[in-house]
C-alpha cells in the first residue's frame, strides 16, 4: 500500500473546566463527544508545518459516528479558542469547500461557547500511515505518544509549530498504536495479529483519556 511520510501529529483537546466531555467518554463508550485541534508537521532536513491545523468534532450516539471538521490558520487559534467569530478567514482557508466549512465551524464554535470549552491537554506522536483505497483499508502505527500540559509558553506557540512549544511530558504511552479503518468487516489477518501475538492487545484506545489520566495523577499530586 503506498504511504505517507513520517508525520509529527499534535492534537489540542478541548473540555470543559470540571473535565466534563472526559466524564462523559469514561462513563459510555457509546454517547460522547470530543473536540481537538489538530496540527501535522513533515519531516524533510528539518520539521517544517503548515500555517493551518484542522479543528474536529467526533461524537457518538449509540451506533451514530459523526466527525466533522474544518480548516483554520494557526494565527487565529487563540481567537477561536476564545469565541471570536472568524468565519471570513474559515472560508478562506478552503474556497471551494467554503460552504461545508462553514457549516461545521458554526456547530463546532456553538459548542465551544455553550459549553465553556478550552484546551486542556495537548498529545504528540510520531505517525506513519499506509493506505489502499481499492480495498477500503487504512493502516496507522503511532509512536513515542507523549502527552502535555496547555502551558503559557505552548500558547505562545499556537501560530507556529506546536512541537517547539511543549514542555516536558506529564506521562508517555510506550507500546506503539495500531489504527485499522475499514470497510466491511476486520480483516482476518489483524484479528489474528490480536489473538496470537505476545504483547499485542486488541480493542479500543483513547489517547486522549490515556492522556488526561496522567495529567490529573500530575495535578493530584502537586496538590498533595
Amino acid at each position: 500500500m503506498p504511504g505517507e511520510p513520517l508525520t509529527t501529529v499534535c492534537s489540542l483537546y478541548l473540555d470543559t473546566p470540571d473535565h466534563r466531555l472526559l466524564a462523559e467518554a469514561r462513563r459510555s463508550r457509546e454517547d460522547h463527544l470530543k473536540v481537538r485541534l489538530r496540527e501535522y508537521s513533515y519531516q524533510n532536513g528539518s520539521l517544517h508545518g503548515s500555517r493551518y491545523c484542522f479543528v474536529e468534532l467526533k461524537a457518538r450516539r449509540g451506533m451514530t459516528r459523526d466527525k466533522i471538521r474544518f480548516g483554520l490558520p494557526k494565527r487565529d487559534v487563540a481567537a477561536f479558542l476564545a469565541g471570536e467569530e472568524l468565519s471570513a478567514a474559515v472560508a478562506a482557508a478552503d474556497p471551494q469547500g467554503a460552504e461545508e466549512s462553514l457549516r461545521h465551524y458554526e456547530r463546532i464554535r456553538q459548542l465551544v461557547i455553550d459549553l465553556g470549552l478550552r484546551a486542556s491537554l495537548l498529545v504528540a506522536y510520531r505517525r506513519v500511515a499506509y493506505e489502499s483505497p481499492e480495498a477500503g483499508l487504512r493502516l496507522s502505527l503511532d509512536r513515542e505518544v507523549s502527552y502535555h500540559l496547555v502551558t503559557p509558553r505552548l500558547e505562545a506557540h499556537l501560530a507556529d509549530l506546536w512541537v517547539e512549544g511543549l514542555d516536558r511530558p506529564v506521562g508517555k504511552t510506550p507500546a506503539a498504536i495500531l489504527e485499522v479503518k475499514h470497510r466491511g468487516p476486520l480483516p482476518v489477518w489483524f484479528e489474528r495479529l490480536t489473538q496470537k501475538q505476545p504483547g499485542v492487545e486488541g480493542g479500543e484506545f483513547s489517547k486522549y483519556e490515556s492522556g488526561m489520566s496522567h495529567l490529573l495523577g500530575q495535578l493530584s499530586l502537586a496538590a498533595v
